[in-house]
């Protein structure tokens, strides 16, 4: 049995393979969208919003399918699918700078977890 028959009878590797597929096109799209928008403009925010959302777990799974090629001695996929990680990563570097859902968002995250984490103060009567 070769790699690939192997690869399709199994539930998982197949679940892998279409949620890489359906991420990547998805991130290929929108950055395309992205690239071809005006600076400014809710089509440009939206779509570097989801791309942003969107890359690292596209890259996870190509990650982990790029584990899979390798066990399987498959080295073009390897190749491949690291060569897609590299792409998705420079794009996440380079979209950073502008403005998306996620500008800012962080510090909101963390102040509200920080303030309902913290333990209240107790009065002295």
């Amino acid at each position: 049995m070769n790699f690939w028959q192997g690869f399709a009878s199994d539930p998982v590797g197949i679940a892998v393979t279409a949620a890489a597929l359906i991420l990547t096109v998805t991130c290929i799209a929108f950055g395309f969208v992205h690239t071809f928008s005006v600076r400014g403009t809710r089509r440009r925010y939206v779509a570097q919003s989801v791309q942003r959302t969107l890359i690292i777990p596209a890259c996870v799974l190509l990650g982990v399918k790029a584990v899979g090629y390798a066990a399987g001695g498959f080295w073009v996929g390897v190749v491949l699918d690291v060569f897609l990680i590299i792409s998705f990563l420079r794009d996440w570097s380079r979209i950073r700078n502008d403005d998306d859902w996620w500008t800012g968002r962080w510090n909101k995250l963390k102040n509200a977890f920080r303030t309902r984490a913290s333990v209240p103060a107790l009065s002295r009567s």
